[in-house]
């Protein structure tokens, strides 16, 4: 049997995209939450075992209610449909100054998902799916030291017959451009910093999609569920739905409708 998981990142839900024109603003932050609730009904439709969120959940620190409670109320259904939800923080989701909460982590509280906010050591938790044992491990981003190596040094779990680890960073190497390249100096890693016996390695940070491979682990980052800047105008939009079994690690990307954008 395999292991099956919806994975998405950069919802950047309550983003205000400095638009002056309140109703039009209100359109883009629609825009948003019509994106991650089709994810949503996907996973409630198809029920994989996970369903990964890998950073910039929210667009800010401190989010608006009605973004918190949308958040709430969806991942809630994900978890009354007994589909396991984790959750990383990325550089929009964590405060650069001391260690606070993150608006996420009431999720966690609540029980509602697996949320790993800290962002200095990797955490981790391991549930059976199906006889098999499956871990995921997750770090949040480093925002007090951007240019800090999120794997470099660091005590990686590999306790499952499948080994999942989500981080928000950056990945140099193996022809990956980000569409907006300022963030590529953000967490940034090597391929040769991916610990061996890992399966899946479930990124988020580019806001463009891509998927490699690299020592037999997948290497997936679904980009944003919407187009966020103008460097994204050509950018298809989605999330992705991994397949682990025992030999192989299947991907397909699940592209989601977004609003036209034009040049004049």
């Amino acid at each position: 049997m395999s292991v099956q998981a919806l994975h998405c990142s950069d919802t950047h839900l309550d983003k205000n995209f400095n638009i002056a024109n309140l109703l039009r603003a209100q359109e883009r932050k629609e825009d948003l939450n019509r994106n991650f609730s089709a994810a949503v009904d996907y996973a409630l439709g198809n029920r994989p075992d996970l369903f990964l969120m890998t950073g910039d959940i929210f667009d800010r620190v401190s989010p608006g209610n009605a973004a918190r409670i949308l958040v709430t109320e969806k991942v809630r259904q994900l978890k009354e449909a007994g589909i396991s939800v984790f959750m990383i923080g990325g550089n929009h989701d964590v405060p650069k100054l001391g260690r606070q909460p993150l608006a996420i982590d009431i999720l966690g509280s609540a029980g509602l998902a697996t949320v790993f906010s800290r962002s200095d050591e990797f955490q981790k938790r391991v549930i059976d799916v199906n006889g098999k044992r499956v871990c995921v491990a997750g770090k949040s981003y480093a925002s007090q030291i951007e240019s800090e190596n999120p794997l470099r040094g660091r005590e990686v779990p590999l306790e499952g017959d499948y080994n999942l680890v989500m981080v928000h960073g950056s990945l140099q190497g193996l022809n990956v451009v980000s569409s907006v390249p300022e963030m590529a100096s953000q967490n940034p890693f090597q391929p040769e910093d991916i610990k061996a016996g890992l399966n899946y390695l479930a990124l988020g940070h580019f806001h463009n999609y891509y998927e490699r491979e690299y020592g037999g682990c997948r290497i997936v980052n679904p980009g944003s569920m919407e187009k966020l800047s103008w460097a994204e105008m050509n950018d298809d939009k989605g999330f992705v739905w991994a397949e682990l079994d025992e030999s192989d690690v299947s991907v397909e990307f699940v592209k989601l409708p977004t609003r036209p954008m034009e040049k004049y």
